[in-house]
């Protein structure tokens, strides 16, 4: 068993996915663009250090159910029925969030005084682009796991996968730590590509912010779904993932570990000496194929409120009144709403007005 060091965490950015190399007063870190330090935030909890005490992280606010099937909110992208803490929103009050390269700085300590000698001594240059990640080494595996579900999902995002952590399942079973969605052609997300490759769920909700939506382009696959669970000081997690197999949702199940776990019964992801990322796929297991398509249809609605993210709450309003012809004045009629109307009318159509202003 052994650890994630901070210098390891560098290395394992640079050497994996290329990110630059930079240096602070705490040694080598990681530059990030204003997109990808988003994401890494909102995977790991990696704070903006607007200020020392309470750095800030989008991490639980782009969560929009905690469970499958039930579409019962919790407080986060959506409240009440209103957008709440989309990146539109956020890029009124925190526009930093969205400008210039951040740096990121992993810092070792064992209690909370040590953090803050080590933050007073990165700001003495008063630069402010710092984007904390904390390695808590009072913990067994310094609290790394969610560093590992942003490993898992930037993986599979170059695979071709959609991604997502602490996917929504049911709650006899919890959130898996990871979730990677390869979606055949009659799912009308795979029939248009918004992003180079695969994508992580978040992004849905930035297409406002950084507009990449270019190209349409269909494809055919077959549906493939993967189901993880991470863990840096243990083994013991074959337990917690059999009761996800058992809901018959997933093609494929897998072990996300920092280290080789020779164990392993389902596929396992890991990192090797030299800090290189390891995928060993294992064999397909028994889909439930009623269940997974009534699962496929659920992700497909679930994917819209991430869509409909980059409207603020009077421009959705507009663009209700705009496809239905009726007013938008009860709570149920969001739902109602994205049953009715597509992924491919909602891109198209958020595409126009990113570009018009225009529906």
């Amino acid at each position: 068993m052994r650890n994630i060091s901070r210098d390891e965490v560098v290395e394992i950015l640079h050497t994996t996915f290329n990110f630059p190399k930079v240096d602070t007063p705490l040694g080598k870190c990681i530059s990030l663009n204003a997109y990808d330090a988003f994401i890494f935030s909102s995977i790991t909890g990696a704070g903006y250090l607007e200020n020392k005490i309470f750095p800030y992280t989008p991490k639980g606010q782009m969560k929009v159910f905690q469970n499958v099937f039930e579409n019962k909110f919790v407080t986060g992208l959506i409240e009440n029925y209103s957008f709440r803490s989309t990146p539109l929103y956020l890029n009124l009050n925190r526009q930093y969030l969205f400008k210039g390269d951040k740096i990121l700085v992993p810092i070792e300590f064992e209690n909370e005084v040590e953090l803050k000698k080590q933050l007073d001594k990165l700001t003495e240059d008063g630069d402010d682009r710092y984007l904390i990640l904390r390695l808590e080494t009072y913990k067994k595996g310094y609290g790394l796991e969610p560093f590992l579900e942003y490993l898992a999902c930037k993986y599979f995002n170059d695979l071709g996968y959609i991604t997502e952590n602490q996917i929504p399942l049911l709650p006899t079973v919890g959130s898996p730590d990871f979730g990677g969605f390869k979606l055949y052609s009659g799912f009308e997300l795979s029939g248009i590509e918004l992003f180079n490759n695969g994508f992580n769920i978040v992004e849905l909700s930035l297409l406002r912010i950084f507009n990449p939506i270019e190209a349409f382009q269909t494809f055919k696959t077959l549906p493939h779904i993967i189901v993880g669970e991470a863990k840096t000081s243990t083994t013991s997690i074959s337990k917690q993932i059999q009761k996800y197999i058992n809901t018959g949702l997933f093609d494929e199940s897998v072990e996300i570990f920092p280290f080789y776990n020779s164990t392993s019964i389902n596929s396992s992801f890991y990192l090797d000496e030299n800090y290189k990322l390891i995928y060993n796929k294992k064999s397909k297991l028994q889909v439930d194929f009623a269940k997974q398509q009534s699962y496929l249809d659920w992700l497909k609605n679930y994917f819209k409120y991430y869509l409909l993210s980059n409207y603020s709450n009077d421009e959705f309003r507009e663009y209700y009144r705009n496809k239905t012809n009726k007013e938008f004045n009860e709570n149920r009629k969001l739902l109602e709403f994205i049953e009715q109307v597509s992924i491919t009318e909602i891109i198209i159509d958020l595409k126009k007005y990113i570009n018009y202003g225009t529906f």
